[in-house]
C-alpha cells in the first residue's frame, strides 16, 4: 500500500520539487500549460501517480480546517456552508471568496463562477472547495435535481488521487473521494476511494447516487 502523502509532507517536499506551472482546465489531462503566476506551487515527488498542487494559502485553510472538525468557529451556523464560512474565516481568506459569513452553498458557488474560479480537474489543489448536488432531497419532490446542496473543504491529495476533505455532515469529519475512480468504494487493497454521501433509501435517488464522486459538482479555487 502506498504511503499517504500528508498535508505535512508537502512541506518538505516543497524544499527539492516545486515546479511552477498552471493548473490545468478541463479534465486535468497533461496538455501543454502556460506559465503560472508565482502563487501556485507544485510539489512532486519521483514515485508519486498525482501532483500535488497548492497556493500560498493552501496550508493554512487545510489547517483551520482540521482545526475546525474539533472546534467549530463561533458565530456559525452548524450546517456544511456555515462550517466552511468559519475555517476560511479563521485562515483569513473569506474575503478572498467574496462571500458574506453567512453565505450558503449557492453563494460560494455563485461567488466562484463569477471569478472564473471553478474547475473541474478531478486532482484539485489543497485548499479548494468542493460542491456536491443531490445530498438529499431539498425540495422534497422525489426527483434528483436539487443542485448545490452540500460543500465542503480539501484538506488532502494522496498519491492515488484521493482527495481527503474535511465537512460538516451529520457530523464534523474527514471524508474522501476519488474522481479517477468514480463508482468504486474501494481499492483493490481495501482502501477507501469514496464515501457515503447521502443515505441509502433516501427518497428520490432512482439513479441510486450516494458517494461522494458521484454527487461531486465541481471544485472552485482561492488562489488568484
Amino acid at each position: 500500500m502506498r504511503t499517504v502523502l500528508s498535508i505535512v509532507g508537502c512541506l518538505a517536499l516543497l524544499t527539492g520539487y516545486v515546479a511552477w506551472r498552471a493548473m490545468p482546465e478541463g479534465d486535468g489531462r497533461a496538455d501543454p500549460a502556460p506559465e503560472a503566476p508565482a502563487s501556485t506551487k507544485i510539489a512532486q515527488t519521483p514515485d508519486a501517480d498525482t501532483t500535488i498542487r497548492l497556493h500560498d494559502a493552501s496550508l493554512r485553510i487545510a489547517s483551520a480546517a482540521r482545526a475546525a472538525l474539533d472546534r467549530p468557529p463561533a458565530g456559525f451556523r452548524r450546517d456544511c456552508s456555515g462550517y466552511v464560512a468559519g475555517a476560511l474565516k479563521e485562515a483569513g481568506v473569506l474575503a478572498s471568496a467574496a462571500v458574506p459569513d453567512d453565505a450558503r452553498v449557492i453563494d460560494f458557488w455563485t461567488a466562484a463562477e463569477a471569478e472564473g474560479r471553478v474547475h473541474h480537474n478531478p486532482i484539485p489543489m489543497v485548499g479548494d472547495l468542493a460542491f456536491f448536488d443531490n445530498t438529499h432531497d431539498r425540495d422534497g419532490n422525489g426527483k434528483m435535481d436539487d443542485q448545490r446542496t452540500h460543500i465542503a473543504i480539501v484538506v488532502d491529495v494522496e498519491p492515488d488521487g484521493t482527495v481527503v476533505l474535511a465537512h460538516k455532515g451529520s457530523k464534523y469529519a474527514l471524508i474522501r473521494m476519488n474522481l479517477l475512480h468514480p463508482t468504486e468504494r474501494e481499492s483493490p487493497d481495501g482502501v477507501e476511494w469514496n464515501s457515503w454521501l447521502r443515505r441509502s433509501g433516501d427518497r428520490g435517488n432512482p439513479l441510486g447516487m450516494y458517494k461522494t464522486a458521484e454527487l461531486w459538482a465541481g471544485f472552485a479555487s482561492l488562489a488568484p
